[in-house]
C-alpha cells in the first residue's frame, strides 16, 4: 500500500473485534501503537520483549 485515501483507524485487537464495519477495506497491520511512546512498534518486537 502506498497511500491512504480515506480515514484510517488504529485499533487494538479487542477494539477491532467489537468494531462494526468502519469501511470497505480492512488491513491487519504487523505494527501496534504504543501510547506511552506515541510510536508504532512491530508486534514481533513487543512479543519478544515481554517474554
Amino acid at each position: 500500500m502506498e497511500s491512504v485515501l480515506r480515514h484510517c483507524y488504529v485499533l487494538d485487537p479487542i477494539e477491532f473485534s467489537k468494531a462494526n464495519n468502519e469501511g470497505d477495506d480492512v488491513f491487519l497491520c504487523e505494527y501496534e501503537y504504543d501510547v506511552q511512546w506515541q510510536a508504532f512498534k512491530r508486534i514481533s518486537e513487543t512479543d519478544t520483549a515481554e517474554e
